[in-house]
């Protein structure tokens, strides 16, 4: 995508962080002229406030792409909704090739493998500021794009891969189809009617035994908490205002989030 801006041109070289105010639309984080990444608010609950990006550059892993992201907000982190976009060089996709058997996309024209790439989520924040798997207290929530999510930017010659977000933490970059297989397993959890007026029925994949359930309001606080400990259950929403709500569902597999209306 283009956008005939100075910061947008050059991408971070190094480990950088940049802290800034979020407000609607597109907020570029930029530290000494160099890229880290572009946070768009929108959603239900659009990030807001101040709000810190940070980037890791280095060869400490070998199963990610070596350029890692995180994102957190001061305020609701944990809830708030957006659109992440992640930069990465072509040189990051070759190093990464290098140790792959699924490859990322090996040149700009090569658009059958955008189809490989997979997003791991983690909630949070690094423990140790590393931005590996192993820094967070999550497990990751994983996504195997869509190719029109990854672009390739002609003009200032980087790929621009866009996750959707609610809930901000760290974004790692892969091909790695056994982590995927996670977020397959997920997507098979249900959470309806949506709309909901008195019941929300919650249905679990058939190996994962039990989930905790969070429900936040749009302001980040928990309106109900309760543990669901067989693959069909229903939570008592009826004395919930009218409104848009986020159900954070933990399991052992990993963590999902969905946006429920409450009429």
């Amino acid at each position: 995508v283009y956008e005939d801006l100075p910061a947008v041109k050059q991408l971070a070289t190094s480990s950088k962080t940049a802290t800034q105010v979020v407000d609607l639309g597109y907020n570029h984080f930029v530290n000494g002229c160099e890229l880290i990444t572009r946070v768009e608010a929108n959603g239900a609950a659009p990030i807001s406030g101040n709000t810190t990006a940070k980037v890791w550059i280095d060869s400490d892993l070998t199963d990610f792409v070596q350029r890692r992201i995180e994102v957190n907000a001061t305020n609701n982190n944990n809830t708030s909704t957006g659109k992440v976009t992640l930069f990465y060089s072509q040189a990051d996709f070759d190093a990464y090739n290098e140790n792959a058997t699924v490859k990322l996309p090996t040149s700009s024209t090569n658009e059958a493998n955008k189809a490989n790439v997979v997003v791991h989520y983690f909630a949070g924040t690094s423990d140790d500021n590393t931005g590996t798997p192993a820094s967070y207290g999550t497990s990751p929530v994983n996504t195997k794009l869509t190719a029109d999510k990854v672009v390739w930017n002609d003009t200032y010659k980087y790929w621009e891969v866009t996750v959707d977000a609610v809930g901000f933490g760290g974004y790692l970059l892969s091909t790695n189809t056994t982590l995927s297989n996670l977020d397959n397993t997920l997507s098979q959890l249900a959470v309806y009617p949506n709309p909901v007026v008195n019941e929300l029925s919650v249905n679990l994949p058939s190996n994962v035994k039990n989930a905790q359930i969070n429900i936040f309001d749009v302001a980040g606080r928990s309106v109900i908490k309760t543990e669901v400990k067989k693959s069909s259950d229903k939570i008592n929403v009826s004395n919930l205002a009218k409104g848009v709500y986020i159900v954070e569902i933990k399991t052992t597999n990993g963590v999902v989030t969905k946006k429920i209306i409450k009429n």
